[in-house]
């Protein structure tokens, strides 16, 4: 979800539950900030990408064209960060860090692909499960961190967990949608486990 006023008078200040990609014109008089439960991004000018998703650990911000300054909630922090850098907040932690990326690969969803590139299986089915709106259950630990490398453009998620079975070590299964005590349809739910030999 994504907040706003009417009118940006001295700042141009906006509130992001989810993830958004920004392009962001100067103007020095009013500067833009997205504001996230953990953290601020102050900007002039610049292309980024956000995710801030309330059932999860982690907040981001991936710089693309520019330059971005990043506080953290209450004036506890200040970062800046240069392209194509990732900044992520740990909320357990309660800390960041700064790490070299290729940041078009964290802004390709907008143009309806799903880019993976040496990341954590843990992190690719937490993005596929996003994009497919289906909960993955990883019933193995020892997969978490299994790196993977791929690009999908407009699969259906069976196929994209078939391709992922490829590569990876996995068997599969997916399970009916079953009907909340609400009368509401409750997510689809993909459950996958290590590959016995």
């Amino acid at each position: 979800s994504l907040k706003y006023t009417n009118t940006f008078q001295t700042k141009r200040k906006i509130y992001l539950v989810g993830e958004a990609w920004f392009e962001v014109a100067h103007d020095s008089e009013r500067p833009f900030v997205v504001n996230t439960k953990k953290l601020d991004v102050n900007v002039l000018g610049t292309k980024f990408n956000v995710t801030a998703y309330p059932d999860e650990n982690e907040t981001s911000v991936v710089l693309q064209e520019g330059k971005v300054n990043v506080n953290g909630f209450k004036g506890s922090y200040t970062v800046n960060i240069e392209p194509d850098q990732k900044f992520t907040y740990d909320n357990s932690l309660q800390s960041g860090t700064i790490q070299e990326v290729k940041a078009s690969q964290f802004s390709a969803w907008k143009d309806g692909l799903l880019v993976f590139r040496n990341e954590p299986l843990s992190e690719v089915l937490k993005r596929v499960g996003r994009w497919y709106n289906v909960e993955i259950k990883l019933n193995d630990p020892e997969l978490e961190n299994f790196k993977y490398r791929a690009t999908f453009q407009e699969e259906q998620v069976e196929e994209v967990i078939r391709l992922i079975s490829l590569t990876v070590p996995i068997e599969y299964s997916f399970n009916n949608r079953e009907i909340g005590d609400d009368g509401v349809f409750k997510k689809r739910t993909i459950t996958i486990h290590k590959k016995n030999n």
